[in-house]
């Protein structure tokens, strides 16, 4: 919508932008951002955790850590929603789908 380069833009012609400024819309946008940010206001969105996981196994050492179960709904931390969302069953895995052992 508004970048900070509209935000300039509009600040030279006098024009008042009736959102919040550019950066802030920007990290808010991040999924994980706004987990954290409901976490710190007593706010969870659901059981969740937050964090790098660039294997199923380290995935599971998260999910784990933080009390969940095997199956589980991943996010990616930037784009849109229906298409970064992944729904994980942990049956898939055992059955060696995916190139898992």
């Amino acid at each position: 919508m508004f970048d900070e380069t509209t935000e300039k833009i509009c600040k030279e012609l006098g024009i008042e932008i009736w959102h919040p400024k550019a950066k802030l819309r920007q990290r808010c946008d991040n999924k994980m951002e706004t987990v954290r940010i409901g976490n710190k206001a007593g706010v969870p969105s659901v059981p969740n955790t937050a964090g790098p996981a660039r294997t199923y196994e380290e995935l599971l050492c998260s999910a784990r850590k933080a009390g969940l179960g095997a199956d589980l709904v991943v996010q990616t931390a930037f784009g849109d929603s229906g298409k970064t969302t992944f729904f994980i069953a942990s049956d898939v895995f055992k059955h060696g789908m995916f190139g898992a052992d």
